[in-house]
């Protein structure tokens, strides 16, 4: 479970810190880059020009839109936290989704007994 959380942390730092000021990123063997939304919002141009659409547009379609960005980047630091963002990864670089769901479901159960085994003190 450590491993699997340190993992998700060491993909994503080599990327941020490494593939991003170097201007490379990680790709699958399709050719699709990995692009984490996070990356994506603290560009300062896309904040800038969103604030600009925001105030001139439709209010319900630029809510909607802030809120499922929002429900992005939430889940994406969810996943973080859980150390279950590896699992995202796996799945971006080809890992069969059937293997991706049964490591997915012995890592919550193992996560679920950990955190029970914290909460109860032992």
């Amino acid at each position: 479970m450590i491993f699997m959380y340190l993992a998700s942390f060491m993909l994503l730092g080599v990327q941020f810190s490494l593939g991003d000021v170097f201007g490379h990123s990680m790709k699958n063997q399709e050719g699709l880059t990995m692009r984490n939304s996070v990356l994506d919002i603290m560009d300062f141009d896309t904040f800038n020009s969103q604030t600009e659409v925001a105030l001139a547009a439709d209010k319900t379609n630029t809510l909607l839109d802030t809120f499922i960005g929002a429900a992005t980047i939430g889940w994406d630091l969810f996943t973080l936290a859980t150390g279950t963002y590896i699992f995202t990864l796996m799945a971006f670089f080809g890992v069969p989704l059937i293997f991706v769901g049964a490591i997915i479901g012995v890592y919550l159960i193992l996560l679920i007994l950990a955190l029970m085994g914290i909460i109860r003190g032992s």
